[in-house]
């Protein structure tokens, strides 16, 4: 697949392990009924011991817990991951504890010192890490129906108006390997004849979208790259960073909308055995998020779904794209 053929399926607009492995206390008094698709009082089954070694996907380790580790500043997080992690013990019968990130550049060493065995990517990360051979996809992420957009946005008291007005501009980033934060923005604006080694007056890499958003907010930037979140009916914004930012829709100017996008996934180290692997994936896909719940407030998950064939075909060609222009290929 060629680059432009990527792009044109973007849209443009305004071994088994014969047990269980690990295990944690059993709580008191019964399960939460309703955010699981199995009944309540259904018992996973409980385990003693340490992970064990099994087939497939790298050395295990012995480990008494599972690590989810989730990427953000946001003060807000950790008291939501927490949650979301005991829902999972919950729906899994294991021991799992929430860790956190600064950026997705922690993620591959977290990974490869055995400091996380769980988390969320966005698609261009779990490539990296896939391709590591440190963590494979286990799930993906389902949003609304409008699905996740690239957008390029501007603040309303910017001169930025359009796409066009972008050359000379103070660009903020979120990541090299973020799809809708870099990849797919910069592989758009090639292909409408932009010079991307000559169009911004600077750029910078924020690390994270809430990093884009307050760049952009605090005038430290004239132009950020981040995702949004559509209403499928109205497809109007449903879901920012900026939003999170504390900023209102009056207050900002998207210029562009690409997408949908590929989902973001949830990855397991390789070093998990498969046994355990498919436990996790199995309370995943059975979980039912509820509007106010962790899942909603962390991912803007509607659902899990497992990892269809071919999930980074697309990604792969952005990616190999924007190496070849770096390279001047």
């Amino acid at each position: 697949m060629t680059a432009s053929q990527a792009l044109s399926q973007l849209s443009y607009g305004p071994g088994k392990d014969a047990e269980p492995d690990i295990c944690r206390p059993e709580r008191q008094g019964p399960r939460k009924p309703g955010l699981w698709g199995v009944p309540g009082d259904v018992s996973l089954g409980r385990a003693s011991g340490p992970l064990r070694s099994g087939t497939g996907g790298g050395q295990h380790r012995a480990v008494a817990v599972l690590r989810f580790a989730v990427v953000s500043t946001a003060d807000y997080v950790a008291d939501v991951l927490g949650s979301f992690c005991e829902q999972l013990e919950d729906g899994t019968g294991l021991r799992i504890e929430p860790k956190l990130l600064d950026g997705f550049a922690d993620l591959p060493g977290a990974f490869e010192r055995g400091e996380c065995e769980l988390s969320w990517a966005p698609p261009m990360v779990a490539v990296e890490l896939d391709d590591a051979e440190l963590a494979v996809p286990l799930v993906t992420i389902e949003r609304r129906a409008g699905g996740y957009h690239a957008a390029l946005f501007s603040k309303t008291t910017s001169k930025l108006e359009k796409v066009d007005d972008i050359r000379s501009a103070r660009v903020a980033w979120a990541s090299k390997d973020s799809v809708s934060g870099y990849l797919a923005p910069r592989q758009h604006l090639a292909s409408l004849g932009v010079d991307l080694a000559r169009a911004f007056a600077t750029e910078r890499f924020c690390g994270t979208h809430e990093g884009v958003a307050r760049a952009v907010l605090e005038g430290e930037a004239d132009v950020g790259a981040t995702f949004v979140a559509l209403e499928p009916s109205r497809r109007q914004i449903e879901h920012a960073p900026w939003l999170d930012a504390g900023a209102t829709a009056k207050d900002i100017r998207v210029l562009l909308l690409i997408g949908p996008i590929p989902a973001d996934v949830l990855v397991v180290s390789r070093r998990v055995p498969n046994s355990t692997r498919d436990r996790v994936a199995r309370a995943l896909l059975a979980l039912r998020p509820d509007r106010e719940g962790p899942a909603r407030q962390l991912f803007h998950a509607e659902r899990f779904e497992p990892v269809r064939p071919g999930h980074f075909a697309l990604l792969r060609t952005l990616a190999k794209s924007s190496a070849d222009r770096t390279a001047g290929r």
